[in-house]
C-alpha cells in the first residue's frame, strides 16, 4: 500500500489554513487573560482536523495497491471479411474457454464486433463456450470501437487485458488510436490475426476516377480499375445517370487492369457515372459496381490576350466550340476587376509587361488569388522575363520565376542608353525627344532587379543623366530621364567613351550600349580612327543603334554595330521610337534568355495535363525560366529546364508553357494530335471548378461510413444559419444541420445508407433568412471497404498491441492465456469519506463552540471532584479531633476509651460494653435503660466553615 497525491501543490495550504485557525485563538486568550477553556481546545483540534482533510481532498489523496485478480475479454471479429477464417475464430474461443478454468483468480469474457458490437458472454470465472451466439453486422469493421467497449467492461481493481482475434482489415475508426486510451488505463492486449486470402476467383471494380469538373460540350476520360486473381474474360459496362452510355468485352489479367471510357458533357448540372463489371468466375458479388460523377458547368469564357497580333490563330482553333473566347490587344484588356471576372480564365500570349495597363498585372493576382480564376501563359520573344516581368504581381502568380536562382549571375545585364538631345531632336510634347524618353523609360521597365542601366544625354557634350552606383531603381532613374533637356549640336564620342569606362569595369555578364541619334555627329571621324571600338570589342561590349529620321549618318552606326555584334534599326517616324527602344531593351535580354534549339521535351512530374497525351514532338525553342519549388514541372527541356509548369495560387490555378503557341517554335508540336491535347488540357485545368457567383465552396468526402460536408462561406454574420439538403441515390431526402467550425466554415455528417452518388445542396442564410449562398457538391460512394478483397493489412493491429505492451505475433490463444500480469495498480479514492468526515468535524467544531457543551460537562465534574474533596477534608478534621480526645483521655488515665477497628475511631469503653449486651439479647427488645442514647452532630470547626464557603463562591463565579 502507497500513498499518492494527485496535485501535491496544495499541501502548501496546510501553513496558512493552520495559522488562520490557531492565531485568532491565541488572540482570544490574550485578550481575556485566561487560558483557553475545554471547548475552545476541542474546537480548534476539530477545526485543525477538518482543515486537513479538505487540503488532502484538494491534492487528490489515494492509496494505491496492487491486486492479482484478473480479467480477460477475447474480442473477435465477425465482419464479413473473416467469413473464410470464421471456423479458424471460433476454434480460437473455445480454446481460450479450455484454459479459463484453470486459474480461479482469473475472469473471462467474450465481445464479437463488426460494424457494431455486442457483450456475447459476461467475465466469468467459469468461461463456457461452444458457438457464436451473436451476429454483428457485417458490412464494416470497427476495431476500434470495440476495444473500447471491451476496456469499459472489465473491473478497475483487475490485471486486465485484450485478447484480438481478427483479419486486421478495418475500415471504421483509427484503431492506432486505441492503443493511447487502452495504455492509460493499463490494459494490455495481444493479438491473434487471421489472413483472409481469396481461395478461388475474384474479380472486382475497385475504382473509377475522372474530372469532377468539366464544361458544357467538353471532353473527358473516365478510368475504371478492375483487379482479378485469374485471367478471364467479362463485361464491362458503363452507365451514365441510368442510360448504358458504353459496353465493351475486357481480357482480364491476373492482378491490376485499367480500361478508359470517353464521354462528352452535354448539359450543365451533375451527372452520375456507374461502372459495372460481369464476369462468370467471379465469387462475391458485392464489389462489382462503383459509382463517380461529374459536375457539369456552363460553357466557359477566356480572355484571350494576344501580345502581337498573330499568337491566338491555333489556340482558337484548338478550342473550338468547347469555350467561348474574346480575343483583345493588350491595350484592349478590362481595367478593372469587375471586367476581368465575367471571364472563367485568362490567356497571355507572348505579351511583354509594357504593352499592358500599368498595375493590370496586380489586378490579375486578386483575379487569380481571392476569384478563384486561372491564367494560362505561352512564350516568345515578349514573355517572361524578356516581356519585361521580373519582380512583377505576374511572376508571382506563376508556376515559375522568371531567372533561374540558382544561376543569377548568369543572365545579369549593364546597359547604357545614349540618347541624343541636340536640337534636332525638337522639344515639347510628341518630339522625337520625348518620345526618345518615353522609350528609355519603356527600357529601363524591362530591366530587372538585379540588372544596372546608366543613362546619358549628349549634344555639344555628353552629360550623366542616371550614373549606376550599384543600387537599381527604375523610379528614380525614369524620373531622371523625364529632366533631360534640349541641346545644341552632335558629339557622340564622349558619351561613348564615358559609357565605356563604366561597361568596362562592370561585373554583369551582357554589357550594352544603345545610342540614339537624329544626325551625322561632327565627331565620327574620331570614332572610327581612335582605339575606341577595339577596346569595346576586347571587354565584349555590344553598342546597337537607332537612327531616326533620314539624315542620320548611317555608316557610322553600322560599324560600330558590325564591329561588336550589335545592329542598327531604321525609325522613319518619331512615334515608333517608345516601342522600338524597348524592343532593343528586350532584344539585348534575349540574348540570355531566348534558347533557339531543337530537343524533345521530357516528363518531369505527373499531372492531369498530361491525360491522354502520348510522345510529343520536337520543339525548337524556348524561354528559360526557373522552376519554383512547389510548383509541378510536368515537362522539361533537354537541360532539365522547365517546359511546363502548374500550380496552385490561391484559389486559383495558373499554367505556364515556355514555348509559344504561334508556330514559330511550336509547329511541330501543334501539328500533332498529342501537341494539341497538351495545350487543350493546360487550358482545361486553369479553368476554375465553379461559375457560381454566390461565391464560397462546398466539399464532401467520405469518412467511413459518413459523409462530412465543409461548407466554405463568403462570411459569417450574427444569425447566420447554414443546412444541407442531401438526397441519396435512390431519391431519399434529409436535410443536415451545419455548425460554424470556423471564422467562414460550416461543417455536419450524414450517414451512408446506400451506395451510388449523395447531391448535397448546401445553403446559408443571413439573419434576416435571405440566402446568401447556395452551393452543390456531390459524394460517389462504392460498397464498404468490407468487400474490397485485395485490401492489406496496414499493419495497424500490430501497431496497436505494441503501444500497449502487447503483441500481434501469437498464432494460437494459448501462449497468450498462459501469460500473467500481476501487479496493476489500483487506487483506492477517499473523496466520499473524507467530505463526511470535514462536514461532521465542521458541525462538530460549530456545535462546541456555539453551545458550550463541554464547558458545562467540565463544570459539573469539576464541582463533584470538588465535593469529594471537601468531604475527605472534613472527614480527616473529625479523624483528628477524635484522636485528640483520646490522647487526653489517655493523658487522664485512658479508662473507657478503646480504638475500634471501624474507620480508626476511638470510642468510649461504656459504649462497647453496651453494644455487647444489644447483641446478646438479639431476641428481645433491650430495656429503656439498656439503649445506646442517639451520636450527637459533631460540631462544625471554623476551617470546615471557611472550606465550605470557598467552595460555594467558586460554584456562583462557575
Amino acid at each position: 500500500m502507497s500513498i499518492e497525491f494527485q496535485h501535491p501543490w496544495f499541501l502548501l495550504l496546510l501553513i496558512p489554513l493552520a495559522a488562520a485557525a490557531v492565531i485568532p485563538f491565541v488572540m482570544m486568550t490574550k485578550r481575556r487573560r485566561k487560558k483557553p477553556g475545554a471547548s475552545q481546545k476541542t474546537a480548534l483540534a476539530l477545526r485543525l482536523a477538518a482543515f486537513l482533510l479538505a487540503v488532502l481532498l484538494l491534492s487528490g489523496f489515494t492509496a494505491v495497491r496492487k491486486t492479482d485478480r484478473n480479467s480477460v475479454i477475447v474480442v473477435a471479429d465477425l465482419s464479413d471479411s473473416t467469413k473464410p477464417v470464421r471456423e479458424d475464430i471460433e476454434a480460437l474461443v473455445k480454446e481460450a474457454s479450455r484454459y479459463a478454468g484453470r486459474d480461479k483468480k482469473t475472469e473471462v469474457g467474450l465481445l464479437t464486433f463488426g460494424y457494431d458490437s455486442y457483450y456475447e458472454i459476461p467475465l466469468s470465472y467459469s468461461f463456457s463456450f461452444e458457438r457464436f451466439e451473436t451476429a454483428p453486422a457485417g458490412n464494416y469493421t470497427d476495431i476500434y470501437s470495440a476495444l473500447l467497449r471491451a476496456a469499459a467492461m472489465m473491473p478497475s481493481d483487475t490485471n486486465r487485458r485484450i485478447i484480438l482475434i481478427t483479419d486486421g482489415k478495418e475500415n471504421i475508426g483509427q484503431v492506432r488510436e486505441a492503443a493511447d486510451v487502452l495504455l492509460r488505463r493499463g490494459i494490455r492486449t495481444d493479438a491473434i490475426v487471421r489472413e483472409t486470402v481469396n481461395a478461388g476467383a475474384e474479380v472486382q471494380l475497385t475504382d473509377i476516377r475522372t474530372t469532377e469538373t468539366v464544361y458544357d460540350g467538353e471532353s473527358f476520360a473516365i478510368t475504371v480499375t478492375v483487379e482479378s486473381t485469374v485471367g478471364c474474360e467479362a463485361v464491362l459496362r458503363l452507365y451514365c445517370d441510368t442510360s448504358l452510355a458504353a459496353e465493351q468485352t475486357v481480357r482480364l489479367t491476373s492482378g491490376t487492369n485499367r480500361f478508359v471510357f470517353k464521354d462528352t458533357a452535354e448539359a450543365a448540372g451533375i451527372v452520375t457515372y456507374t461502372a459495372e463489371i460481369v464476369c462468370t468466375e467471379d465469387g462475391l458479388g458485392r464489389n462489382n459496381r462503383v459509382y463517380t460523377f461529374v459536375r457539369v458547368l456552363g460553357t466557359p469564357r477566356i480572355l484571350v490576350v494576344d501580345g502581337t497580333g498573330e499568337e491566338s490563330h491555333e489556340l482558337l482553333g484548338i478550342l473550338g466550340d468547347s469555350a467561348e473566347a474574346d480575343v483583345v490587344s493588350p491595350a484592349a484588356v478590362p481595367n478593372d476587376i469587375s471586367g476581368l471576372r465575367s471571364y472563367n480564365a485568362v490567356v497571355l500570349m507572348n505579351t511583354g509587361r509594357n504593352q499592358l495597363p500599368e498595375g493590370w498585372d496586380s489586378l490579375l493576382e486578386v483575379y487569380v488569388r481571392q476569384l478563384g480564376r486561372g491564367v494560362f501563359t505561352t512564350g516568345g520573344s515578349h514573355a517572361y522575363a524578356v516581356g519585361g516581368w521580373d519582380g512583377s504581381d505576374l511572376e508571382k502568380i506563376l508556376p515559375v520565376d522568371m531567372t533561374k536562382p540558382d544561376k543569377a549571375e548568369l543572365y545579369e545585364m549593364s546597359l547604357m542608353l545614349l540618347i541624343d538631345n541636340s536640337g534636332s531632336m525638337g522639344s515639347g510634347p510628341g518630339s522625337a525627344l520625348e518620345l526618345a524618353k518615353q522609350g528609355a523609360a519603356n527600357a529601363v521597365d524591362a530591366l530587372r532587379a538585379f540588372d544596372e542601366v546608366g543613362v546619358i544625354a549628349f549634344s555639344d557634350n555628353a552629360v550623366w543623366v542616371s550614373k549606376p552606383d550599384g543600387k537599381f531603381d527604375p523610379a528614380q532613374v525614369k524620373s531622371k530621364i523625364r529632366t533631360i533637356p534640349p541641346g545644341g549640336g552632335t558629339m557622340v564620342n564622349a558619351a561613348l567613351e564615358q559609357a565605356y569606362s563604366v561597361l568596362a569595369s562592370s561585373g554583369k555578364s551582357l554589357k550594352t550600349v544603345i545610342l540614339l541619334t537624329d544626325g551625322s555627329p561632327a565627331d565620327g571621324e574620331a570614332v572610327l580612327s581612335g582605339s575606341l571600338i577595339r577596346r569595346m570589342q576586347d571587354a565584349n561590349i555590344t553598342v546597337s543603334s537607332i537612327a531616326v529620321g533620314e539624315f542620320t549618318e548611317l555608316g557610322l552606326l553600322k560599324t560600330l554595330a558590325d564591329s561588336t555584334g550589335g545592329g542598327v534599326t531604321e525609325v522613319q517616324r518619331a512615334t515608333d521610337l517608345p516601342s522600338v527602344i524597348f524592343n532593343e531593351t528586350v532584344k539585348a535580354i534575349n540574348n540570355l534568355y531566348v534558347v533557339n534549339r531543337t530537343f524533345l521535351p521530357a516528363v518531369g512530374s505527373y499531372s492531369t495535363v498530361l491525360e491522354d497525351v502520348g510522345s510529343l514532338p520536337e520543339i525548337d525553342g524556348f524561354v528559360l525560366t526557373g522552376a519554383k519549388d512547389l510548383a509541378r514541372t510536368v515537362l522539361l527541356t533537354d537541360t532539365d529546364d522547365p517546359l511546363l509548369s502548374v500550380w496552385q495560387y490561391g484559389l486559383g490555378k495558373t499554367v505556364s508553357l515556355m514555348t509559344d503557341v504561334n508556330g514559330k517554335w511550336s509547329s511541330k508540336l501543334l501539328a500533332s494530335e498529342d501537341g494539341r491535347k497538351l495545350v487543350a488540357n493546360a487550358l482545361s485545368y486553369v479553368l476554375p471548378d465553379d461559375d457560381n457567383e454566390s461565391g464560397g465552396s462546398v466539399t464532401v468526402k467520405r469518412e467511413g461510413d459518413k459523409g462530412v460536408i465543409v461548407a466554405q462561406t463568403p462570411g459569417l454574420t450574427e444569425g447566420s444559419k447554414a443546412e444541407a439538403v442531401v438526397i441519396s441515390p435512390g431519391g431519399k431526402e434529409s436535410t443536415v444541420a451545419l455548425v460554424p467550425t470556423g471564422i467562414t466554415e460550416f461543417s455536419g455528417d450524414f450517414l451512408l445508407e446506400e451506395e451510388g452518388s449523395y447531391v448535397v445542396i448546401v445553403n446559408q442564410t443571413d439573419e434576416n433568412g435571405s440566402s446568401v449562398m447556395n452551393r452543390e457538391n456531390a459524394l460517389a460512394v462504392r460498397y464498404s471497404d468490407e468487400y474490397d478483397l485485395f485490401r492489406e493489412d496496414t499493419g495497424s493491429v500490430a501497431a496497436l498491441c505494441a503501444g500497449t505492451g502487447g503483441s500481434a505475433d501469437f498464432g494460437n490463444i494459448g501462449d497468450i492465456m498462459k501469460i500473467r500480469i500481476d501487479g496493476n495498480r489500483e487506487s483506492l479514492n477517499f473523496t466520499l469519506p473524507f467530505i463526511i468526515a470535514t462536514v461532521l468535524l465542521v458541525m462538530a467544531d460549530i456545535a462546541i463552540r456555539r453551545l458550550g457543551i463541554l464547558d458545562g460537562l467540565a463544570a459539573k465534574i469539576k464541582e463533584a471532584s470538588a465535593e469529594r474533596s471537601k468531604k475527605k477534608k472534613e472527614k480527616r478534621a473529625d479523624t483528628g479531633k477524635e484522636k485528640a480526645g483520646a490522647a487526653a483521655a489517655a493523658a487522664s488515665g485512658g479508662a473507657g476509651f478503646v480504638l475500634t477497628e471501624k474507620k480508626g475511631v476511638y470510642t468510649p469503653a461504656a459504649e462497647l460494653e453496651e453494644s455487647g449486651k444489644r447483641g446478646r439479647k438479639k431476641a428481645g427488645a433491650a430495656p429503656e435503660n439498656d439503649r445506646k442514647p442517639e451520636k450527637e452532630s459533631s460540631p462544625v470547626s471554623a476551617v470546615s466553615s471557611l472550606l465550605k464557603a470557598k467552595e460555594d463562591q467558586k460554584r456562583k463565579k462557575l
